[in-house]
């Protein structure tokens, strides 16, 4: 029923396969024409997955993982926790909208405009909530959170693993824990609806304080016109909290 109804839509607004590679397979030729994908927008400021990254995978792992897990390599996906590609994509929905639906296009361009406003502030924002972060560093549970560091100013110091289909190699885990035991990092964050052991284990003895279970992609907030701030400010307040709970 889903496939149907995905083949079945008018516009399917994505972030493009390098964020979810099942969906690709999933959509056929005709729906492919009425795409947009977020990832390749022009204009959208993007980064390497290997950028900052200095956790090799396991020697042995293949690389291979469940039909919805993303893989690390090339484009890194996680470009929404970058607000100035928010605010970009708001304008190319928007006109997307409008093409397929004129009479409302006035509305979908005034909410638009209107979001947009409302991210230019969200900056500021985070500047002044993660203040208590500056010159600590963090530790993630998975590498999502470069765009995110990139745009307040974090030092995140390493992620337990690349993406949800790459296991992390026994040397890198170990270089891991030995920052995590010298007490360079400050906090370590697990992530909701994952299994939390795999970072509480790594932590244990150490120094490092666990983290609020981060959301990046907001699976527990209210679907909604305030999602996206939500999502950015619940982020940052977490981690503000841990760096602060000296």
């Amino acid at each position: 029923s889903q496939i149907s109804a995905l083949n079945g839509a008018d516009l399917v607004v994505w972030m493009g396969p390098e964020m979810t590679p099942w969906l690709d397979r999933a959509l056929s030729l005709d729906t492919l024409a009425n795409t947009l994908s977020l990832l390749h927008t022009s204009g959208t400021h993007l980064r390497s997955s290997a950028e900052g990254r200095t956790q090799p995978t396991d020697a042995n792992d293949t690389g291979a993982g469940t039909d919805d897990a993303h893989h690390h390599e090339g484009t890194d996906p996680h470009a929404w926790l970058d607000p100035d590609n928010a605010a970009l994509w708001l304008s190319q929905i928007a006109d997307a909208l409008a093409q397929r639906d004129p009479g409302n296009a006035a509305i979908y361009r005034a909410n638009a405009s209107l979001a947009q406003t409302r991210i230019q502030t969200l900056g500021e924002t985070l500047t002044t909530t993660l203040a208590p972060a500056g010159g600590k560093q963090f530790v993630m549970a998975h590498d999502a959170y470069g765009y995110f560091a990139g745009q307040s100013g974090l030092t995140i110091a390493g992620s337990r693993a690349e993406g949800d289909a790459a296991a992390p190699g026994a040397e890198h885990l170990s270089e891991l824990r030995a920052r995590l035991v010298f007490g360079d990092v400050a906090c370590i964050f697990p992530e909701v609806l994952r299994d939390p052991k795999p970072v509480t284990t790594l932590a244990e003895g150490t120094p490092a304080r666990i983290g609020e279970a981060l959301d990046p992609e907001g699976r527990l907030l209210d679907p909604g016109a305030g999602l996206y701030l939500a999502l950015m400010n619940q982020l940052g307040k977490s981690i503000a909290d841990c760096a602060n709970a000296d």
